[in-house]
């Protein structure tokens, strides 16, 4: 949990601005919610090495250093992230990526302190001339890289996910995915790995840049074909992509929808939205605390697709929790209201087991339910709950 700079920034970020996100998730609270990772996104390094090869801080953004932001970040009780590409090229400020410089950085990365490390594809980026190494071999160098530093850093990568692909037709969208994604194999990479195959925007269901971004169905799409349910355990985690909440392009309904799902899915709760201004609605989406105990439950079982309607508008995804509780989010991506009923059978125990219903975004105890749960779900919207068993 944590936030990152990319999706309200970009790379207009400095070190004041980073020293008032600092102070901002404490003064929030979100730092005791659990969000302690601050990630600087694409944007702090310049084009080109020194002399010795190594990384150039910006000094005009950051004129005393990465280490210095480090050391103020963690004196807030957080943990610093950093942003890096597996290509000669970061995406966006063309900074250098790691390619044939793995250890020198994952050296420097160690030495300014970092503790989260994002690995960008950048599919635009060139590799070095004569490079044939594939992408897997690339990212175990720079695994290899950070483990030899014997700092703990956590691993977030973004693969391209080069395996046969095909193509969907969903909302009247054509997506070409990539089925299975990495698999399991990709556990032995990183701690996170990225799970969607065009990047996410602020809205609900749109296409901006020629299909280059699209919005939050995209990336539940891509979760839904590209992965199984447990690829993710303990130690490496399905990313979903940092989120969009409070950013300004959905409604509240949209964004409970968006925290409810990436939730239930176990994915990371990266924010992106500007921590230093927020209105209440918004601290309390981000800061539900029955939700955010759903994404962290310690079992670490990420909720998989359990039911979908035929039209594709109503799904349905459970997730078993730790003592013998279940959580479970009622989906509706269609215009109108829909009745939504899970059985429990779609979270595979016996009809007449009684569970004790609590609706996460109501804040209520719903009552005692035997054999299925049923409620009406609000365009774009969720019902999420949580099962906890009866004992007579």
């Amino acid at each position: 949990m944590g936030l990152s700079t990319w999706n309200h920034f970009q790379l207009q970020i400095n070190e004041t601005i980073i020293f008032e996100l600092a102070d901002a998730m404490v003064n929030s609270g979100l730092r005791e919610f659990g969000y302690i990772y601050l990630n600087i996104d694409d944007g702090y390094l310049i084009p080109g090495r020194d002399q010795n090869g190594n990384l150039i801080p910006d000094s005009k953004k950051f004129p005393n250093g990465i280490k210095h932001v480090a050391d103020y970040v963690h004196n807030k009780g957080l943990k610093l992230g950093l942003y890096t590409a597996r290509t000669l090229q970061q995406c966006g400020s063309k900074a250098p990526g790691m390619i044939g410089y793995e250890q020198q950085d994952a050296n420097q990365f160690a030495a300014w302190e970092c503790d989260y490390l994002k690995v960008d594809s950048c599919t635009d980026a060139p590799l070095p001339p004569g490079s044939n190494a594939s992408e897997w071999e690339t990212l175990e160098k720079i695994r290899d890289a950070l483990n030899k530093t014997g700092r703990p850093i956590y691993l977030s990568i973004c693969p391209t996910q080069t395996v046969p692909r095909t193509t969907v037709t969903w909302y009247g969208f054509q997506y070409t995915v990539d089925f299975g994604g990495p698999g399991i194999n990709v556990r032995n990479l990183a701690n996170s790995w990225l799970v969607e195959y065009v990047n996410m925007y602020d809205c609900f269901n749109c296409t901006v840049n020629q299909g280059d971004w699209q919005g939050l169905l995209s990336n539940l799409l891509a979760h839904d074909v590209l992965t199984h349910w447990n690829y993710a355990q303990p130690g490496g985690w399905n990313d979903l992509d940092m989120m969009e909440i409070c950013n300004g392009g959905m409604s509240t309904t949209e964004y409970q929808s968006h925290m409810s799902l990436w939730a239930i899915l176990a994915s990371p709760l990266i924010l992106g939205n500007d921590v230093r201004s927020m209105s209440d609605s918004c601290l309390a989406i981000i800061s539900n605390k029955e939700v955010i105990a759903v994404d962290q439950d310690k079992l670490g079982i990420t909720g998989h697709l359990a039911y979908e309607s035929d039209d594709q508008l109503t799904k349905i995804y459970t997730r078993p929790l730790s003592s013998n509780m279940y959580a479970a989010v009622l989906f509706n991506a269609g215009p109108s209201p829909a009745k939504q009923v899970l059985t429990w059978e779609m979270l595979d125990v016996h009809s007449n087991t009684k569970f004790n219903i609590r609706d996460l975004w109501k804040h209520q105890d719903l009552g005692v339910f035997q054999e299925s749960f049923s409620a009406s779900v609000p365009p774009h919207g969720v019902v999420m709950i949580t099962l906890t068993p009866v004992t007579m």
